[in-house]
């Protein structure tokens, strides 16, 4: 068993936090009744929206939650607009290799706690089923291309709410490995700059994402969703990760993939996770760091009523910028905004000597380079 204590199971890039002075809840807590409440929170009225244009926000919200699911696209025999060939949801898997999961997160406490959290459920039931998986979590954007550069065979997008995820990944980047309340008390409150930068590189890797929709099978689950009903969104997860509908790269040979049962296997996680303690969970831990961001985004947003304009502001621009999220190529993680870690956490993955990865397009060894022109 996977343990959040154990530094085996704890994503490198962003390990999992330590909280103090954050009240643990008993036990007996169910894990529905601890997403009801965090839910009740994410959706407080009173936290300001992104945008005051309905149909940008539309907008926003359907490209962050674009999807490709095997046998959607492909039954409908629809025409890609740039190859002019059927438009597939690919699902590759390299020779002598493992079907390979990317769980796409953006740094922080909140978005790498759910990376974390479905990396478990998804090793888990792998073992019990005897389905092997690779399954990497990465804030990385995927290199542009098809599967065969980027490595992944299918991908799970994690997303938060805008500016939920600005001030998840903001006290991310100062605090690092501790989300620490005493030292959270003692931060300076994030400058208009840094403000702007957050929220379009956040939007920008967004649009990468969507990008890499139109062809690699992928899902997008929400922090709202996860919430809102946990255990409808580990099926859904399941049942996309562990459908036998890979493509295996010389054949499958002799390689065995049984089925699942999703609905079971989710029922059976949730059931686990009632029995333990926040130290001891993924989940339960998320529960927890949701009251204290948002507790400190609503204080970020009352102390200064310039804050809600200036994301609203940055919002506009970047959207207006990137063609409401459409654009091709998205825009430079270095264009126009501050250089914070973030960037640098966000750009493809291009090491040289990389096992799976193939960085071929011009435009990603530029992002790597912090070259917004890349002429």
């Amino acid at each position: 068993m996977l343990s959040p204590g154990g530094s085996s199971s704890v994503d490198q890039e962003h390990p999992l936090p330590i909280i103090r002075g954050v009240k643990q809840p008993p036990v007996s807590v169910s894990v529905i009744e601890l997403a009801k409440s965090a839910h009740a929170l994410i959706n407080n009225k009173d936290v300001s929206p992104l945008s005051n244009d309905a149909e940008r926000l539309s907008k926003y919200t359907t490209i962050t939650s674009k999807e490709c699911l095997p046998g959607r696209d492909d039954a409908k025999g629809e025409i890609n607009p740039n190859t002019h060939r059927n438009r597939e949801c690919l699902r590759y898997v390299q020779k002598n290799s493992k079907p390979r999961i990317g769980i796409m997160v953006t740094p922080g406490y909140i978005s790498n706690g759910l990376g974390n959290w479905i990396k478990e459920s998804l090793i888990e039931v792998g073992k019990k089923s005897g389905n092997e998986l690779e399954v990497v979590i990465t804030a990385h954007v995927p290199v542009y291309g098809y599967g065969k550069s980027h490595g992944f065979s299918k991908l799970i997008r994690v997303t938060l709410p805008q500016p939920f995820d600005s001030a998840d990944a903001f006290l991310h980047e100062k605090l690092q490995e501790k989300l620490d309340s005493s030292k959270i008390d003692r931060m300076k409150p994030p400058s208009k700059i840094e403000i702007e930068t957050l929220v379009k590189l956040l939007m920008r890797w967004q649009c990468r994402l969507s990008h890499v929709s139109a062809h690699t099978s992928m899902i997008s689950i929400t922090l709202d969703g996860v919430l809102y009903n946990p255990q409808m969104a580990l099926e859904h997860i399941l049942k996309f990760v562990f459908t036998n509908d890979w493509e295996w790269e010389g054949g499958k040979g002799d390689r065995v993939w049984k089925d699942i049962n999703p609905t079971k296997e989710a029922a059976a996680f949730i059931e686990l996770e009632d029995t333990r303690t926040t130290d001891s969970s993924y989940l339960k831990r998320v529960f927890e760091d949701v009251k204290v961001i948002q507790a400190q985004l609503e204080q970020y947003l009352n102390l200064d009523a310039s804050v809600t304009s200036i994301i609203q502001n940055a919002f506009k621009e970047e959207m207006d910028l990137s063609e409401d999220l459409t654009h091709w190529p998205c825009p430079s993680f270095w264009e126009g905004v501050e250089k914070l870690k973030l960037n640098s956490w966000l750009v493809p993955d291009c090491r040289e000597g990389h096992p799976w990865i193939k960085c071929t397009i011009n435009r990603d060894k530029c992002e790597v380079k912090q070259d917004p022109v890349c002429d």
